[in-house]
C-alpha cells in the first residue's frame, strides 16, 4: 500500500524527509512526483492542498491543485469512461444537415413523381377528348359531354352510352362530308355515335346527336346534369309547374295522353329549356322514355329501348346552347320550327264566347233541346257579337256512324239556318273510335279500315272514354283516310257544319301491340296522322293531341280537362302553367275547356 494514502483513501502532506527516499527508490519522476494518485476505489477520492518549499525565500508555498486532464489520452478520462460509461461516452458526431438534406430529397422525389402522374393524366385525357369546336367537348376514355356557352363557362355536363359496358376506346369511323359531320365514332360491335353541329348564329350554336345500336338487346342512353338551373318545356304534364324542377318521372314513355291516368297530357313536344340557356330537342319518330329527377340524381335521361320490331335502336336528339335562354329559344323556334300558321277559326274564336253541350246534357240531346238551350243563353249574351257552339259526340247514335241520329235530328238543315240566323257557329266533336255497336264497323271489317293486334288478323278493342268496346281508324291505310274525310265532307256539305273539334287520338289510347297498315315507327306518329286529315279539311277548330316539334298546324289545341277544384295536378291552380308550358313548346293557341273546370252535378262547387 503506498505510504501517501491511508486506508480510508486520505491523503497525508509529504515531507521533505520523504522525498529523497521516494526518488532513490525511483516510484516517480518528474511532473508525477507531485500528482496525486487517483484510487481505483470506486469512490472519489478527496485531493488535499499542495504545499512546495520555495528556494530562495525557504519557505512554503501553497499552490493550486490541478484539474484532472479531460484529453482523450488523460488515464483520468480513461478512468471515468471505464467507470460511468453512460456519463463520458464520447459521442458520435451530429448529422443534423445530413438528415434534412434527405429528408428533402426524399419530399422532392416524391412530389416530383406525383406532378409526373398528374401531368401524364391529363395529357392521355386531352389527348382522349374530341375538341367540335370553342363550345363542346367529348371525352373519348369515360363518354363525357361538356357544353360551354361564350363566355367559355359549362352550361350542360352530359353522360352518353351510359349502358354500354365496355371500356375500349371507340374508334373514328368515316365522317358524311355531304352533312358537314364533324365526328363519327365508333364502338366495336356495342354502337356508333355521330356529331354534327349546324344552325349556328353569332351567339347560339346547335349540335346534332345520334346514336346507332349495333348490338342486339342494346338500350341508348343519354343524361344530362340539371343542377343550378331552372327547367322548362315538354308541354303538359302532372303536376302541372312552372318550372318544372319538382317533376317526377322513372323511365316513363314520352307520349301523350291524358292526366286522368297518364303523366303527360295532350299537349306535347319533346322539348327542354335551361336557364343557363341551353335547348334539348329530341326527334320524335322513335320511342322515346324519359326520366326527369331534380332532387335526387339530378337528371334529365333520354332512353331509347330495343322493341320486338326494332332490335337496333337509334337515338336522335339536338343540344343548342346560346348566350341566355332567351336567346337559345329565339334560335330554335328561327331555325328548327316552321312558323307557326294563324289558326283558320281564329277569328271564330278570339273576343267571343264558346258555349258547349258537354257539361249541360247528361243524355242524349235532339234539335229542339240544342235550340232551347240557345235561346235560354240570351240572358247571358249582351250583344249580338258572334258565337260558337259546340256539340258533343251526342249528335250521333252510337259512336263511330259519324252522321245525325235521324230519330233526334229529325230536320238538321233547318236546324242549322237557325242557329246561324241567332249568330251561333256549330261545330260537331268527332273522334277516331269506332263503337262495335256501330254499322261501321260489321261493315268495313274486312277492309282493314281498324287497327289490329299483334297478330294483325283482327281488330284490336280498346276503351276509350265512355265507349266500354271500341276499334281505332288506322290512318295508315289510305282507304280509312278516305272514308273518314268523305264523312266529314258530307256534314258540312249536307248540313252546313262550320267546322270540327278533333277529340281523341292519344297514343295512351291505341292498343296494346297495335298492327298498322302502313306501321309507324312512334306511338306519337298516329297522332299527327290524325290531326293531318283534320288540317287537309280545312274545317279544323281545335285538336285534341298534338306532340309534333314542326308547329305549323293551323288550329287551337285543347288541354286536358280541368277538375272544378283548385289545386294540384288537375285543378284550376294548374291553367295558367299549362298555357305557359305549352306556348313554350310551340302552341300559343289553347282552348283550356269550360270556365271553373269539370265538376260532377252530385259535388258543389
Amino acid at each position: 500500500m503506498d505510504s501517501r494514502c491511508d486506508s480510508e483513501g486520505d491523503g497525508h502532506l509529504e515531507t521533505s524527509e520523504e522525498q529523497p527516499l521516494r526518488e532513490k527508490n525511483g516510484s516517480a519522476s518528474g511532473a508525477d512526483q507531485r500528482a496525486y494518485i487517483v484510487s481505483s476505489s470506486s469512490r472519489r477520492q478527496k485531493i488535499p492542498p499542495r504545499f512546495e518549499l520555495d528556494d530562495e525565500s525557504q519557505n512554503w508555498r501553497n499552490e493550486p491543485t490541478p484539474s484532472p486532464s479531460l484529453s482523450p489520452s488523460s488515464p483520468f478520462r480513461k478512468k471515468l469512461v471505464f467507470t460511468m460509461p453512460g456519463i463520458m461516452r464520447p459521442k458520435e458526431p451530429r448529422e443534423y444537415k445530413l438528415r434534412v438534406f434527405v429528408v428533402c430529397t426524399f419530399f422532392l422525389i416524391v412530389l416530383m413523381i406525383s406532378l409526373t402522374y398528374v401531368y401524364h393524366q391529363q395529357y392521355l385525357l386531352k389527348m382522349m377528348q374530341l375538341s367540335l369546336g370553342d363550345r363542346i367537348r367529348f371525352g373519348e376514355n369515360n363518354r363525357h359531354l361538356h357544353i360551354s356557352n361564350a363566355d367559355k363557362q359549362i352550361v350542360l355536363t352530359a353522360m352518353l352510352g351510359t349502358q354500354l359496358t365496355t371500356n375500349e376506346l371507340p374508334r373514328n369511323c368515316p365522317t358524311d362530308a355531304s352533312i358537314n359531320e364533324t365526328a363519327c365514332l365508333e364502338w366495336n360491335h356495342w354502337a356508333k355515335l355521330h356529331i354534327v353541329p349546324f344552325s349556328k348564329s353569332r351567339s347560339s350554336t346547335c349540335y346534332q346527336l345520334q346514336w346507332e345500336s349495333k348490338r342486339d338487346g342494346l338500350t341508348l342512353q343519354d343524361c344530362f346534369t340539371l343542377s343550378n338551373a331552372f327547367w322548362y318545356g315538354i308541354g303538359e304534364h302532372t303536376p302541372q309547374l312552372w318550372p318544372m324542377n319538382f317533376l317526377e318521372t322513372n323511365h316513363t314513355l314520352l307520349v301523350t295522353g291524358n292526366l286522368s291516368n297518364s303523366v303527360f297530357g295532350h299537349v306535347l313536344n319533346r322539348y327542354w329549356l335551361s336557364s343557363k340557356g341551353l335547348a334539348i330537342l329530341a326527334q320524335s319518330n322513335m320511342s322515346l322514355r324519359v326520366t326527369f329527377d331534380y332532387d335526387i340524381s339530378r337528371q334529365l335521361c333520354l332512353i331509347v329501348n330495343p322493341s320486338l320490331k326494332l332490335e337496333h335502336p337509334v337515338l336522335n336528339y339536338t343540344l343548342c346552347v346560346g348566350s341566355d335562354a332567351k336567346d337559345v329559344h329565339r334560335h330554335v323556334a328561327e331555325s328548327m320550327r316552321t312558323k307557326r300558321i294563324r289558326p283558320e277559326k281564329l277569328d271564330l274564336a278570339m273576343g267571343n264566347i264558346v258555349w258547349s253541350t258537354l257539361q249541360r246534357f247528361d243524355v242524349k240531346i235532339n234539335g229542339s233541346q240544342l235550340l232551347n238551350f240557345t235561346e235560354s243563353l240570351r240572358t247571358f249574351e249582351q250583344d249580338h257579337s258572334p258565337r260558337v257552339l259546340i256539340l258533343d259526340s251526342q249528335w250521333q247514335s252510337v259512336d263511330g256512324d259519324l252522321v245525325f241520329d235521324e230519330q233526334n235530328f229529325s230536320n238538321v238543315k233547318e236546324m242549322t239556318n237557325i242557329l246561324h240566323n241567332r249568330g251561333y257557329s256549330l261545330i260537331l266533336r268527332v273522334h277516331p273510335y269506332v263503337s262495335t255497336a256501330s254499322h261501321n264497323y260489321y261493315q268495313y271489317i274486312g277492309d282493314n279500315l281498324w287497327v289490329r293486334d299483334i297478330t294483325g288478323k283482327v281488330p284490336s278493342l280498346v276503351r276509350w272514354n265512355h265507349l266500354v268496346s271500341s276499334v281505332v281508324v288506322d290512318f295508315t291505310n289510305n282507304k280509312a283516310v278516305e272514308w273518314f274525310q268523305s264523312k266529314l265532307k258530307n256534314l258540312h256539305e249536307q248540313f252546313r257544319v262550320d267546322g270540327f273539334q278533333f277529340d281523341g287520338g292519344e297514343a295512351t289510347s291505341l292498343p296494346p301491340y297495335p298492327t298498322f297498315t302502313g306501321g309507324l315507327q312512334s306511338e306519337n306518329d298516329y297522332a299527327d296522322l290524325y290531326n293531318k286529315i283534320a288540317i287537309d279539311s280545312g274545317l279544323a277548330f281545335s285538336l285534341g293531341v298534338v306532340s309534333q316539334l314542326h308547329c305549323h298546324l293551323p288550329a287551337f289545341t285543347e288541354l286536358s280537362s280541368r277538375q272544378s277544384v283548385w289545386g294540384l295536378p288537375r285543378g284550376l291552380r294548374s291553367i295558367i302553367p299549362a298555357v305557359l308550358s305549352t306556348g313554350l313548346v310551340g302552341y300559343p293557341f289553347t282552348l283550356i275547356g269550360p270556365v271553373g273546370g269539370y265538376a260532377d252535378r252530385k259535388s258543389v262547387v
